[in-house]
């Protein structure tokens, strides 16, 4: 067996594995466990006997390393597992079984035709995989160049058919069954069966399309299958040629109807084969859909998700994308105009291409239907002033960002005011004042509760200004330790006041995560006082939290442990 020029060498393999699964998959190697090795360039396929028959595959990347699969436990965690490591190890030298013969091989070349078939009469009986390889393989080397598709189908339901839940742990079987049954269709595919191969394909993945609630195709040995299934399917039709029109109908339905995503974007995929008339069947037979799909008013949220519309909007899009037509894609796009996001949406594609008028009015038809809904629509009144500019409308732009500031106070929206009145070529410290005016003419109660003056003037490094406003009328929990940072250095007292609050409200906590934060505020508190030379003072506190919370042995000892 030639050996291909390995992307990898042992050393790689011992790092992507870790030395415990290397050992082990040297072990593997050794004792012969590799089977069935395939090497098609930087491809490899093998199994590898552990618990089970383990399927397992390497590529060869073009700058390098290797992907892999594996359908053992450790492989299907995304693991370099041993199985991997065996197959590697056999990859690097052409040899499957590590130099060592296989015993049960040489016993079973012994023995008479009448007893291996006894042997394989049985093993069938134990074995619904085998026997329906076996039935398969006697199928098609009866029928020939030319097998018939009824019993190739019948097998392929019985692999893939279920009415129970095929679990974690019951996959990899299942997978392996329906493997084995399509095992000959890419070879029946290249010689000379590409009509009998797009048949088959499509009645496999229409078989998987039955059972979706059932079964996990995300699993890598089942979408491995799947993305198989979906290769062969396009390589048979660029083989037989099939009527385009026919394909482009069949195609367009599976897409449309499929729970597991078959064939999603075909009109890109199967270009080549469809060609224009296909490509015109499918895009009208998608348009006629699309025109039964009843549009939504800016607003009119549904009472439900309609996957099927989600669906047929997808690929909608995705038609008008490919032929690069903008009023096409908007007409899509405006059909469903449920949120601001869709606005936005259509804006932004405007924006894309330069026609900024166009954007500007999306993003206002979208504001005005959705401006009392603030907190929704807040992303169309973010871009807005940005559109504006860039149309040459600066007064705008700020007048929208004052108003989008003064509905929406925030830190965010400060900072963008100020950016879009310097912007505007105005002086930046009058409309700070105007904001800070702004804040502080706020109800007591909402400047407590959303802290945006404090942040506000913290941010500007008003750090008196920020604690006199507190000390007026209080201020979140988060702001108040930001203030006492700011006065660790000139005021120590009253961050050593903000500190004992904050680590009272973590003992109360009852957590050891929580005794753990308080402590940490009760380390600060220790140092401040230390700093202004009051040792005992720290020293009296401690007793005072020993006392007071001796019942909370665990954050009593955490107290105990401070040096």
């Amino acid at each position: 067996m030639p050996i291909p020029p390995e992307p990898f060498d042992r050393a790689a393999l011992r790092q992507w594995a870790g030395d415990k699964s290397f050992q082990r998959g040297e072990e593997y190697f050794r004792e012969g466990r590799v089977r069935g090795l395939k090497i098609e360039g930087k491809i490899v396929t093998a199994r590898v006997n552990g618990r089970r028959p383990y399927k397992v595959r390497l590529w060869g990347q073009p700058g390098g390393g290797v992907e892999y699969s594996c359908d053992c436990p450790d492989g299907r965690e995304g693991k370099f597992c041993r199985h991997c490591v065996a197959v590697g190890l056999a990859w690097l030298t052409g040899d499957e079984r590590g130099g060592k013969p296989d015993p049960l091989q040489e016993y079973l070349k012994k023995l008479p035709r009448e007893r291996l078939v006894e042997l394989m009469i049985e093993a069938t009986d134990y074995d619904s995989i085998l026997r329906r390889r076996l039935t398969l393989e006697n199928s098609l080397l009866e029928a020939g160049a030319r097998p018939e598709p009824a019993s190739w189908k019948k097998l392929i339901r019985e692999a893939i058919a279920t009415k129970e839940y095929i679990d974690y742990e019951a996959l990899p079987d299942y997978a392996q069954g329906i493997e084995e049954v399509l095992r000959p269709l890419p070879d029946a595919i290249n010689n000379g069966a590409a009509a009998l191969g797009c048949e088959l394909c499509e009645f496999a993945l229409a078989e998987m399309d039955q059972v979706p609630d059932l079964v996990d195709f995300s699993d890598p040995a089942l979408a491995e299958i799947w993305q198989q299934l979906h290769d062969w399917h396009l390589r048979a039709c660029r083989l037989a040629r099939p009527d385009p029109v026919s394909l482009a109908r069949r195609l367009l339905k599976v897409e449309m109807d499929s729970a597991l995503g078959t064939f999603r974007d075909a009109a890109t995929t199967y270009a080549t084969v469809l060609g224009e008339a296909g490509l015109r069947t499918y895009a009208g037979a998608l348009e006629e859909e699309w025109s039964k799909v009843p549009p939504i008013p800016a607003g009119e949220r549904p009472a439900s998700i309609d996957e099927r519309r989600v669906h047929l909007t997808t690929m909608m899009e995705r038609l008008a994308a490919a032929s690069k037509n903008l009023p096409a894609l908007v007409a899509v796009k405006s059909r469903d105009l449920s949120t601001p996001h869709d606005f936005l949406g259509i804006a932004e594609l405007y924006r894309q291409r330069g026609r900024l008028l166009e954007a500007i009015s999306w993003c206002e038809r979208g504001w005005e239907a959705f401006k009392d809904r603030h907190a929704q629509a807040d992303d169309l009144r973010e871009l807005l002033p940005h559109l504006y500019f860039e149309a040459g409308r600066p007064a705008d732009a700020r007048r929208l960002a004052w108003d989008r500031f003064a509905d929406r106070r925030s830190l965010e929206s400060y900072h963008q005011l100020l950016v879009h009145a310097k912007r505007a070529g105005e002086e930046t410290p009058a409309w700070t004042e105007r904001a800070i005016a702004h804040l502080r003419e706020q109800p007591p109660r909402e400047i407590e509760q959303e802290g945006v003056l404090i942040e506000v003037l913290l941010s500007d490094g008003r750090t008196e200004e920020a604690w006199d406003a507190a000390q007026a009328h209080g201020s979140p929990s988060h702001l108040w330790l930001k203030l006492a940072e700011q006065r660790e250095r000139r005021n120590p007292g009253d961050a050593v006041a903000i500190y004992r609050r904050a680590a009272e409200g973590f003992i109360a906590g009852g957590s050891g995560t929580s005794y753990r934060q308080a402590a940490e505020y009760i380390s600060r508190i220790r140092r401040l006082m230390e700093r202004q030379g009051r040792p005992g003072a720290f020293e009296a506190y401690r007793a005072e939290l020993r006392e007071t919370h001796k019942s909370r042995r665990p954050f009593v000892r955490l107290l105990d442990a401070m040096e």
